[in-house]
């Protein structure tokens, strides 16, 4: 029989995925530690802002361009982060190699819920190599293209919307 534990764990598990679902391209910071490394996009770029609505008020995320290191198959992603983060990530840019080829990665940290939660950042302990069958990396104007598609996507599949006639 499994442990109150074991199924509070299995449950923030999938609470988790279906935060993500319908945003496979994204990576956001998930209840405990969100391990990423970044890289400048093809056109030089380090990162871009990103209108999002959280409970009906409207706030400015930004956007790097990452994969996840711990994956058996890395691919370039989004990497959505609110303001203090991208403040703190451009901070421990100044001190340590995060967006070069052979650079640092990132832990962001997050503890709490929703407009209470609270971050901290902090660079991986070596450096971490960006694999070669990643390729060359899209651009944040393309990631943001596609962020905004999906999320007009996913609000319409949620208000019932659809473009089918009846």
């Amino acid at each position: 029989m499994a442990t109150q534990k074991s199924v509070q764990s299995k449950i923030e598990e999938l609470l988790n995925q279906m935060a993500s679902s319908g945003m496979a391209g994204f990576i956001f910071a998930k209840a405990g530690k969100t391990r990423v490394r970044l890289s400048v996009d093809s056109a030089g770029e380090i990162s871009a802002p990103v209108a999002t609505e959280y409970q009906g008020k409207k706030k400015t995320k930004y956007l790097f361009l990452g994969f996840d290191p711990s994956s058996e198959k890395p691919e370039w992603k989004g990497v959505l982060v609110p303001r203090t983060v991208a403040r703190a990530i451009l901070n421990l840019a100044t001190e340590f190699p995060l967006f070069a080829p052979e650079g640092h990665g990132v832990i962001i940290t997050r503890t709490g819920e929703g407009l209470s939660s609270t971050y901290s950042v902090t660079p991986s302990k070596g450096i971490v190599a960006i694999p070669e069958e990643l390729g060359d990396p899209p651009t944040l104007a393309s990631l943001v293209h596609a962020y905004e598609n999906q999320k007009s996507a996913s609000e319409t599949a949620v208000s019932g919307e659809s473009d089918w006639e009846e």
